[in-house]
């Protein structure tokens, strides 16, 4: 899966890019272009499509998983959560 769709919107928010990573996962869940159990591309790769820092797409991707939104396994990877707490 391609967040090519995420640079404009990282690029135009006055948001840092890792709190705006959350906000953007909801927003493909609600538009259902992600879906519970969803692999998310590693790390390094998601940096790389967004031209942003790593350390700031693990920043993000931490941020998503204290809301509730991923579950991230050691050697797996990054996954939709079945379940949305506080989803709007």
């Amino acid at each position: 899966m391609s967040f090519s769709h995420w640079v404009s919107r990282l690029r135009q928010s006055d948001l840092p890019a890792y709190q705006l990573i959350p906000d953007l996962l909801v927003e493909d869940l609600q538009r259902g272009r992600l879906a519970p159990r969803d692999r998310l591309p590693p790390l390094r790769d998601l940096a790389h499509q967004l031209g942003l820092n790593y350390t700031t797409v693990v920043r993000g991707f931490a941020e998503a998983r204290d809301r509730g939104l991923i579950a991230s396994r050691p050697g797996l990877g990054s996954f939709v959560r079945g379940s949305f707490i506080g989803l709007p």
